[in-house]
């Protein structure tokens, strides 16, 4: 099961829970306000609990290497990613 954050929940000390806007398998993506921004973006994050953690590790090094090369005016545009100690990997 993964572990959903509330409206107003602070997220690796940067971002801010908006709302939930999907849940899958394997991660949660939220609407957050970035305080390092100062804007409102799209939050995914994964958690290890729902499979094993070597492999969660290396889909989401490969979907950050996938995500960094795009750039098209009809794709979110990538920012970054992250490892929150206590909330997962982002």
């Amino acid at each position: 099961m993964l572990q959903e954050f509330a409206k107003g929940y602070r997220f690796a000390d940067r971002f801010t829970i908006l709302l939930i806007a999907g849940i899958g398998g394997t991660a949660c993506v939220y609407q957050a306000f970035d305080d390092d921004l100062a804007s409102v973006v799209a939050l995914k994050v994964f958690t290890a609990d729902t499979c094993d953690p070597g492999v969660l590790s290396e889909f989401w090094n490969r979907e950050v290497r996938a995500l960094s090369s795009l750039g098209h005016e009809s794709i979110a545009k990538f920012l970054g990613a992250g490892r929150d100690v206590v909330s997962g990997m982002y």
